[in-house]
């Protein structure tokens, strides 16, 4: 959309402005700010009733990230505002302790709505700093009312750390206390998430407890990586207990190196050491791509679980120890290996490896102005928090509709997450109501805003 909307051509511009003021159209408006809900906001009485809104991301914080860029790229005020009216709207339902709710009840004041949970979860608040800070950034006057409450959010952020500083969460994700524990987990962009918004807070708001706070959670993620092993020295296992050890006690996170949670391990460490030049991150991710390019693949791909026997990789077909073919053949894996043992894909590795491969070859600062060039770091960590993007710090971004499609699958494993909220796992949610796509199909696939970033059909 922002490629289209720095075009000339008038008509492309207008087709920009039409799907915004859509998109405005169906907000659930307050005085106290905007969002969006499961119902459209556009037929609502004089004195409505309270309208559940969702907050977390590709939701309400993604149209107020889109909103705000348009109104920039276009020179239009009128959306640039509306953009802040939706920050203000998240400001007005986050909780006193800092956090920002999943969903919130808009009626005369906004009241989070959320279940309780073992341990609270963490995206929203995560996509609602990063409309706030993206606001705040690039307001010539920042609004005291946004900087506090971004201040608030990464407060509670810095809180939710382990006295190590780890970020567990719940599993199963959203499930009720009594039957959920705690863990940490690698291949949920949860971890991920929570660094990139300490680090976007530190660089805006300029406060060091966000700084140390990140480190914090780097340094944590470097121990968590496989050190004994030849064949996985370097990556990333499934999950861990509080304590940051393997868990051994679900059979479901078999000991193995996860594909999936290495990358996201990797995007953390790429986005430290892009905004701190951090070096410890630097050799991590030199041993990581050196590690990972000895791994057994498909056509290509990439198994997601590479199952480990005495700390060495094995192969499905052989059960050999990868880099140890001298060694006596250890025991077969289950004759049902996991489901993550099976499956296949790119796992959205190739671009941070490629990410990885060209910063490598220059300097952080030069990067970091390369990447200006269309999108900078900082919009780049803002656009992946609020779920635009699952791609932080890449440099190659969509430019025509077909790329737009082509990139719309890097985000479809958290459209699916995100939708797990109101599965029906936990009956307090009550049952899911219709869902209501925030931009239509057709502007997702042949409007101008199909061009970049485009949002996802967003439902419950």
């Amino acid at each position: 959309m922002l490629c289209l909307a720095g075009s000339a051509l008038a008509d492309t511009r207008q087709r920009i402005l039409d799907e915004c003021q859509q998109i405005l159209q169906t907000a659930v408006r307050r005085p106290y700010g905007i969002a969006w809900g499961a119902t459209s906001g556009a037929d609502e009485p004089r004195n409505p009733p309270p309208a559940t809104v969702m907050l977390w991301p590709q939701h309400t914080p993604a149209a107020g990230l889109m909103l705000l860029w348009a109104g920039q790229a276009l020179g239009d005020a009128t959306l640039t505002q509306a953009a802040v009216q939706v920050a203000r709207g998240i400001a007005a339902a986050s909780e006193s302790t800092g956090r920002i709710p999943s969903t919130a009840s808009f009626g005369r004041t906004a009241l989070g709505r959320d279940p309780p949970q073992l341990v609270p979860d963490r995206a929203s608040t995560c996509a609602g700093l990063a409309l706030l800070l993206s606001v705040i950034e690039t307001s010539p006057k920042p609004d005291p009312l946004l900087r506090g409450a971004a201040l608030r959010a990464a407060h509670w952020l810095v809180r939710q750390q382990t006295r190590t500083g780890l970020f567990v969460a719940s599993h199963p994700p959203h499930a009720p206390p009594e039957r959920s524990i705690r863990l940490v987990r690698l291949d949920r962009p949860d971890y991920r998430d929570a660094v990139l918004a300490l680090i976007l807070a530190y660089e805006v708001l300029e406060d060091a407890a966000m700084r140390i706070a990140a480190e914090r959670a780097v340094e944590q993620l470097l121990k968590l990586r496989y050190q004994e092993s030849k064949s996985a020295r370097g990556l990333w296992h499934t999950a861990f207990d509080p304590d940051g050890t393997i868990t051994r006690a679900l059979p479901q996170f078999p000991r193995g190196v996860d594909m999936l949670a290495t990358r996201y391990s990797m995007q953390a460490l790429l986005a430290m050491h892009v905004s701190q030049g951090t070096q410890a991150c630097k050799v991590a991710l030199d041993q990581a791509t050196e590690r990972i390019a000895t791994l057994p693949t498909q056509q290509g791909q990439w198994r997601r679980l590479y199952l480990m026997v005495r700390d060495e990789v094995v192969t499905l077909a052989t059960t050999q120890p990868a880099g140890d073919p001298g060694s006596p053949p250890p025991f077969a894996p289950p004759d049902r290996a996991p489901d993550p043992a099976s499956e296949m894909g790119s796992f959205g590795l190739d671009g941070v490896l490629e990410a990885w491969n060209r910063l490598s070859q220059t300097d952080r600062v030069k990067y970091a102005q390369r990447l200006a060039a269309m999108l900078t770091y900082r919009q780049q960590i803002a656009a992946t928090l609020v779920g635009l993007s699952d791609r932080p710090l890449g440099d190659h971004l969509p430019t025509s509709p077909q790329d737009s499609r082509d990139w719309k699958p890097s985000t479809q494993n958290r459209s699916r997450d995100e939708s797990a909220r109101c599965d029906g796992a936990d009956p307090r949610f009550g049952p899911a109501p219709q869902g209501r796509e925030i931009v239509g199909e057709s502007a997702l696939g042949t409007g101008p805003s199909a061009t970049f970033f485009p949002l996802q059909q967003a439902r419950w």
